[in-house]
């Protein structure tokens, strides 16, 4: 799939292939190693796919701790008030 793309990064392209990649993924992780896979605009890739990916497989509170800390701590913070303005949170094992 990649050398049907490589220099058309617009939508046309993008979301195909970001759909493609959480199509044809088995977890959160599976999606997003197809998403690097593909070696083109992986950032844009991932942003569309990822979403999709998470309501469809969850992922682990482990998980999203360790994306956290790749995070600069003004990031974090917004990610953390963004957490708590949620009504709800998923239970622990729905995850």
């Amino acid at each position: 799939m990649a050398e049907l793309s490589h220099g058309k990064e617009i939508c046309q392209v993008t979301v195909p292939q970001a759909l493609w990649c959480f199509l044809h993924s088995d977890s959160f992780d599976d999606c997003l190693r197809l998403c690097l896979s593909i070696r083109w605009d992986a950032d844009t890739l991932a942003a569309i796919a990822l979403p999709i990916a998470e309501a469809y497989y969850g992922i682990t509170y482990a998980e999203e701790d360790k994306v956290m800390s790749y995070l600069p701590e003004d990031l974090q913070r917004i990610c953390a008030a963004f957490r708590m303005v949620k009504k709800k949170r998923r239970p622990d094992k729905a995850r």
